[in-house]
């Protein structure tokens, strides 16, 4: 009888044990709930070529299209309603972008990555994969400049904090004019036989420029107009290769207008560059070539 109570007892301290262990409550996870997406731009993008010289400004709209990669095994954007989210209309507030309606949703804890397509200027037509885009021809007028500047951004994260990161797609002609007094004149450019319309798409991130679309001539914006010693005058064109057809002109005062040859005979400017051009305006309201400055280079935009 005692040699059996033992094994008994052992036998219940054993249980005891087994008891125990399965009686761990396990740790606590945290809840992976779904969070609205922030899209800022700090640090500020240099936008170099603005009409105001500055980065994003209050009100600026851009298009936000989202693909949930896992649930489509693809990355491609394609016509509204078939994504996560399709073009949907964002604002920027001063150092991010706020949906004017609906925000994009993520999970906060993410199994999944998203890609994301931006379009600035937010544009209806963007909701589709491809879709034309034009740059407003009197670009001196309001902000027709900065509608014009068209720029994209494809991108594929889990990160529920974005900083946007665009790259021009236009191509951009720079006339920069340095002298004395300027506060004193009124300088006007244009540039004539212009091509300014693209077809866009969106998941090669490419422009390519509308050859047969109707040529114009384009009208600078003029930027930089409290110096009196600088101004500068821009303008957002189609990428072309510009001839003496495309004839650029500055006009000092109303009066006077240069011609402003260009510095080779043929002058290709692709998507995302500028051709930048410097003058000098003399003492008499003169302008004078000063090509020791000209550059075709990459427009910045971070």
């Amino acid at each position: 009888m005692k040699v059996r109570f033992r094994i008994i007892a052992l036998a219940g301290l054993l249980l005891g044990f087994a008891a125990c262990t399965n009686d761990t409550t396990p740790e606590p996870q945290p809840e992976n709930d779904m969070v609205p997406v922030r899209f800022s731009a700090k640090p500020y993008v240099e936008i170099s070529t603005r009409a105001t010289s500055t980065g994003f400004e209050n009100g600026d709209e851009i298009g936000i299209s989202c693909v949930d990669t896992a649930a489509t095994h693809s990355d491609s954007v394609r016509y509204e309603g078939e994504n996560y989210a399709s073009n949907l209309r964002y604002h920027f507030s001063g150092n991010s972008f706020l949906p004017n309606a609906d925000s994009i949703m993520q999970y906060r804890y993410n199994v999944n990555a998203f890609t994301y397509y931006f379009v600035y200027p937010y544009k209806p037509a963007a909701s589709a994969p491809q879709f034309a885009f034009s740059a407003i021809n009197n670009q001196a007028l309001n902000d027709n400049y900065t509608k014009s500047d068209l720029a994209l951004q494809k991108l594929t994260t889990r990160d529920t904090d974005i900083v946007l990161r665009l790259k021009r797609m236009m191509a951009n002609v720079d006339i920069h004019v340095t002298g004395f007094g300027m506060k004193n004149y009124t300088i006007s450019a244009s540039i004539a036989n212009s091509l300014l319309d693209v077809n866009v798409d969106l998941n090669a991130q490419k422009v390519t420029t509308n050859t047969s679309a109707t040529r114009k001539t384009v009208f600078f914006k003029r930027y930089i107009t409290d110096s009196d010693t600088e101004t500068a005058l821009h303008a957002i064109i189609a990428p072309q290769q510009l001839t003496s057809a495309q004839e650029i002109t500055v006009t000092v005062n109303e009066t006077k207008t240069y011609v402003v040859p260009l510095p080779w005979t043929t002058v290709n400017i692709p998507s995302g560059y500028r051709l930048t051009m410097n003058l000098e305006l003399e003492d008499d309201g003169v302008i004078r070539l000063t090509y020791g400055g000209v550059a075709l280079t990459p427009i910045p935009m971070d």
